[in-house]
């Protein structure tokens, strides 16, 4: 379960949910300090042994009941005790939980909030670095909208906030929402934008059982809406759900009343077992981990979904009501933003990653599910989808490599299987179909940057190969040299066990010779980390081929 959740599903963020008020706790003197690293001490150890460097960020877990600088001072006060005593590695903060439910704090309570926060983690050197998130509201809602447009509003508040901050559960960010970010974003850096958007928590009320494809579907569904709105980090709550023998699969009423549901987490663990199982929209999660690197660059999308209207016998815009509505009206529909009410029935983002290659990924968010007071579907249907990378219409053919994730693929090892090759031709590529909370990825191999060449050296190439660890990705740096035929030849960079099966294909197509450099994150083409150990890097290229040895380190 360790490897699955920090190498397969690659994660890097931890939110602690931060306590005053415990009854074992006395507040005055020790803050619950002591009570929060003896809960938490073993969690975040365990935590950094997969993610060495782990961020850690304090979600306080209730609003303010007392005066606003006493709040802010009693966390400042507990974070630094918390980083000096005890070594957590804090490096960010909230400064409250969802303060727009019984308008626990107002616009302007929360712009002040923001400010005490600043003035109280400065007191300490250790928490000087600490930055602020806020204001967590339940969704991005028209309360989120006020809080966030007062402290664009006040100077001060807007110094020291890095962060914006919103849940998803049923409203994503809104396109309004990133208009008022969009100007101090660091995605507009070249007007001097420096903040960012996080959304610090999202699942759902669900009974879920192991083969939910809606559930699954409807967190992809966010989490590439948030992402094509500016948002830079998107943290899944709860995780992980202890359960008894039965797996409580079916969900059982609890003491309050209260059903207790699998929607808050992705993986189940029973205690007494000591084993675990991962719900389907774990596999998602994974799949979707394998697309978009840390720090990849997302780029803005949107649908052309409109243009599937029956114009001539449906109207958007019909006042007198002459003409039924079209179906497809929405801007949310067009813009892809997970809304109150009707979701839209197709969801994309896109993203180049760290070491050149781009992914894709796309989800069908329609079917026959029954609508509430929250929440309507599209039918369930099929698309065609054609996707379009305005940035790579000049340059050459490039493959991607597909996956499809859906409950249909739950026979195998993963709920995730490859379908081949995708072309894209002069910047456009097809999926020919995508049914009902299907999941559909493509990523393509790293792209060649050119280089001067090193010459002197016969047809082939050399390379060097660096040690990996669990959290350092493996640099792979080789140049190339030309060929007796000169102009680009076919590269293939595979990684092999020592049986000699291959592990991970790296790289497979056309290369130019020159200096270049592969990234290997020590998991194999399903996505699934190695285990430590020795692994042969062979590379072919101009019918020339070199070997070298890894060393995977745990």
């Amino acid at each position: 379960m360790h490897a699955f959740l920090w190498d397969s599903l690659k994660f890097r963020h931890m939110r602690l949910w931060q306590r005053m008020s415990e009854s074992r706790c006395d507040v005055a003197n020790d803050l619950c300090t002591k009570y929060m690293a003896d809960n938490y001490g073993k969690t975040v150890a365990d935590a950094i042994k997969g993610r060495p460097h782990l961020t850690i960020h304090m979600g306080p877990g209730y609003n303010p009941t007392n005066s606003l600088k006493t709040h802010a001072a009693q966390h400042a006060k507990q974070i630094n005790r918390l980083i000096t005593e005890y070594g957590f590695p804090i490096a960010w903060t909230g400064i409250s939980n969802e303060p727009d439910n019984g308008d626990k704090l107002t616009p302007e309570t929360a712009a002040q909030l923001v400010k005490y926060y600043r003035q109280e983690l400065d007191r300490y050197d250790a928490t000087r670095p600490v930055k602020i998130l806020a204001p967590e509201n339940s969704g991005c809602n028209l309360k989120a909208i006020a809080m966030v447009e007062q402290i664009n509003a006040d100077d001060e508040a807007l110094a020291a906030l890095d962060a914006y901050s919103t849940h998803s559960y049923n409203e994503s960010i809104s396109d309004w929402m990133e208009d008022i970010m969009w100007p101090f974003h660091e995605a507009n850096r070249a007007a001097g934008g420096t903040k960012q958007h996080w959304m610090t928590e999202a699942s759902s009320f669900a009974c879920e059982g192991w083969d939910d494809a809606f559930e699954a579907s409807s967190n992809m569904s966010r989490v590439l809406a948030d992402m094509n709105h500016l948002c830079n980090v998107w943290v899944y709550y709860i995780g992980i759900g202890v359960r008894n023998s039965l797996w409580n699969i079916d969900c059982p009423l609890q003491t309050d009343g209260i059903r207790d549901g699998n929607g808050f987490h992705m993986v189940l663990f029973r205690r007494d077992e000591q084993d675990w199982r991962a719900l389907l929209k774990a596999y998602y999660f994974k799949q979707l981990g394998a697309t978009f690197d840390y720090r990849c660059i997302f780029r803005k999308a949107q649908t052309h979904i409109w243009e599937l209207n029956d114009w001539g016998n449906c109207d958007c815009n019909d006042e007198d009501n002459t003409l039924p509505d079209c179906e497809y009206c929405r801007r949310e529909d067009t813009t892809m933003v997970y809304a109150f009410g009707r979701k839209a029935p197709l969801y994309l983002a896109a993203a180049k990653n760290p070491d050149s290659s781009w992914g894709v990924a796309v989800t069908n968010y329609t079917g026959d599910i029954a609508p509430t007071a929250f929440s309507e579907l599209f039918g369930p249907r099929n698309y065609r989808v054609t996707v379009t990378i305005e940035e790579l219409a000049d340059t050459a053919d490039m493959v991607f490599r597909a996956y499809r994730c859906n409950r249909m693929a739950l026979h195998g090892p993963t709920a995730c299987e490859e379908e081949g090759p995708v072309v894209l031709n002069q910047g456009t590529m097809v999926i020919d179909s995508i049914g009902s909370f299907d999941l559909v990825t493509l990523r393509s191999y790293p792209l060649d940057n050119d280089v001067a060449m090193r010459g002197g050296r016969s047809p082939g190439f050399f390379s060097v190969a660096g040690t990996g660890t669990a959290a350092h990705p493996i640099q792979i740096r080789f140049a190339t040299v030309p060929g007796t035929e000169g102009g680009a030849q076919n590269l293939h960079v595979a990684i092999y066990d020592l049986s000699g099966r291959e592990v991970r294909t790296l790289f497979a197509g056309l290369s130019r010779p020159g200096a270049h450099r592969l990234v290997w994150d020590g998991t194999d083409n399903r996505g699934d980390a190695v285990s430590r150990g020795v692994y042969a890097l062979r590379l072919i290229y101009a019918g020339r081929m070199a070997r070298s040895g890894i060393l995977v380190k745990r």
